[in-house]
């Protein structure tokens, strides 16, 4: 009798991954920083900034470290540790991480993954919204006219009153944007369209710079609202600056950044008793699909009610 020996190997649809050896953290670099230059026309400008960013910073570590060390869990798991002992929050380490894992898997696909063992999550950051009192109190330490600071205290204050509106988008409107007691736009993260009711102090800002700003933007912020990238990046720095003068001088504690308002906006309607629903849809959310299935969209003169009344929430704080 002849007897046959069968060997079955299943992978139940998995393909079996080659294991070839782990480059050194040198060559993983050279691959990195040739990818990272070769996918600028596939991928957005700021993938591109986070892919350069993670890779300089990586190549610091190295230089640290040895370029002739293994691209190993171990690597990645000290390099972590080295960003935290540096002063980098675990939520930009994370950024960084996942970049470089984003380029090795580019670079290197037949090898071992290794970031298994490194934070490449989101942890829950600090809300960034801030009191009624606390916005009382900015906005009462109003830097004198025609100063650069006044131009972006009015800003900030723009943003807020106008139900959050994203400094990427405050940046760019024009009085094309304005109708009737209106400003109408669309998000540029999620082309939501935006009714913002114009209220009388934010036509008091408009006025302010009315003249002063380029191809009739509403702010001279910007050369034009089709403006490149980095000409926009440059201005946020320069803004996210000013607000950390202005809340210093306020004596407020913490920083006060561009997303400070639009959040504190959102948590000021929210304790004022303005349904979710209106505040997901005066920040142009897309997070409750199902919810504005059933919800008609809310009229104009409700909004300028919720825009009010948050408006007077800050008034009464301070003593008005």
């Amino acid at each position: 009798m002849v007897m046959f020996d069968f060997s079955l190997s299943f992978s139940f649809g998995r393909k079996q991954k080659a294991h070839t050896e782990m480059p050194t953290v040198s060559q993983f670099l050279l691959s990195a920083n040739d990818a990272a230059a070769t996918v600028s026309g596939s991928v957005s400008k700021s993938t591109v900034t986070n892919y350069n960013t993670a890779l300089r910073s990586f190549a610091v570590f190295c230089r640290e470290h040895g370029n002739d060390s293994r691209m190993t869990a171990a690597t990645m798991t000290s390099y972590q540790q080295w960003l935290s002992q540096r002063g980098i929050r675990r939520n930009t380490s994370s950024c960084y991480l996942r970049s470089l894992r984003s380029l090795y898997k580019r670079t290197f696909p037949e090898t071992d993954n290794p970031f298994a063992g490194a934070f490449t999550g989101n942890e829950r950051t600090r809300k960034r919204a801030v009191s009624a009192e606390m916005m009382a109190r900015f906005i009462a330490n109003t830097p004198h006219a025609g100063t650069p600071l006044r131009l972006w205290h009015d800003v900030f204050l723009f943003s807020f009153l106008g139900l959050g509106i994203p400094f990427a988008d405050l940046a760019r409107l024009s009085h094309d944007n304005i109708s009737g007691d209106t400003i109408v736009y669309r998000r540029r993260k999620t082309s939501q369209r935006i009714s913002v009711p114009l209220l009388p102090e934010m036509r008091e800002i408009i006025q302010r710079y009315r003249g002063s700003s380029p191809c009739g933007l509403l702010f001279p912020i910007l050369p034009s609202a089709d403006c490149g990238w980095q000409t926009y990046h440059n201005s946020i720095t320069r803004y996210n600056r000013a607000l950390h003068r202005l809340s210093v001088a306020a004596g407020l504690p913490g920083n006060i950044t561009s997303y400070v308002a639009r959040h504190t906006w959102a948590s000021l309607a929210n304790t004022s008793g303005v349904s979710l629903h209106h505040i997901s849809q005066a920040l142009g959310h897309t997070n409750i699909k199902t919810t504005e299935i059933y919800l008609a969209r809310i009229p104009d003169d409700e909004m300028m009610r919720d825009s009010i009344t948050v408006a007077n929430a800050v008034a009464d704080a301070m003593g008005r």
